[in-house]
């Protein structure tokens, strides 16, 4: 982690790789598809070692610190006994798991990281999330947000079914569902990705310039819009979500946990 963000946050990884395959995720591809566990014992010595009082702020860095449950369960009563709070990367899928949200929640846990992609659930087949229903999407967030858990979404623009209607779609659900910390990005085709293939394979990569692809520029020709509708729709979403008065709106409706001074 940068320098500038230590004295804020410990960082700890306890698990290594994801076994979703999402077509557009490098994850597998960097840290393999096996999920792989340190032990729990080293975690404890690990944790004692860099935890020096109660209520510290830890980053836990795992691909998905929740993809298998017993593990999790377990890793949480070290949390808890530390006493620190935490945040830390998962799936939807921790909604249908009440005891573990409970757990996480005792265990000091402020905030997770999830990866909504698309509210549309044909992307979400497209790609392999075919785990997530798009119509239980608000029901999730309500039930994460009910155990007094932040929620820090990220929104993929670019998906074969996205066309210029999908900006203030994405907007409008992330405002209504009061998701404090949302962050959107542009579809990118990392190499050695699904995506990379199918996209080279279909002719519709138009750029290759190593630093475009950052998530934020446009290096794809899109399906349902140009390449301007979706790098302009990007940076207005960027912008509007970004607003002081929008900010303002999803923390005072939302659940109120994602604090750093508290």
């Amino acid at each position: 982690m940068n320098k500038r963000y230590r004295p804020f946050f410990k960082v700890i990884e306890t698990t290594r790789g994801c076994p979703n395959c999402c077509e557009f995720c490098s994850v597998p591809i960097i840290n393999g598809k096996r999920y792989r566990l340190r032990p729990l014992e080293e975690i404890d010595r690990e944790l004692s070692l860099i935890i020096k009082k109660k209520g510290e702020y830890l980053m836990v860095a795992d691909d998905n610190v929740t993809a298998k449950e017993d593990y999790a369960f377990g890793l949480f009563d070290l949390f808890r006994h530390y006493g620190v709070k935490w945040m830390g990367f998962t799936t939807l899928k921790i909604a249908l798991n009440e005891a573990l949200l409970e757990k996480a929640r005792e265990s000091g846990c402020i905030s997770l990281f999830i990866g909504f992609e698309s509210l549309l659930q044909e992307n979400l087949d497209s790609v392999s999330k075919r785990f997530v229903d798009a119509n239980e999407l608000s029901k999730w967030i309500q039930t994460i947000q009910g155990h007094q858990i932040g929620i820090q979404g990220a929104f993929i623009f670019g998906f074969e079914e996205d066309d210029p209607t999908i900006f203030k779609k994405t907007i409008a659900f992330v405002q209504k569902n009061n998701i404090e910390l949302p962050t959107f990005s542009i579809l990118t085709p990392f190499p050695g990705t699904p995506l990379q293939k199918r996209l080279e394979e279909e002719g519709r990569i138009f750029d290759r310039d190593w630093s475009h692809y950052d998530m934020s520029h446009v290096v794809f020709r899109p399906q349902k819009m140009t390449v301007q509708e979706l790098q302009e729709g990007y940076l207005w979403a960027q912008k509007y979500i970004c607003a002081p008065r929008s900010i303002l709106k999803r923390l005072l409706r939302g659940p109120g946990i994602i604090s750093f001074t508290s």
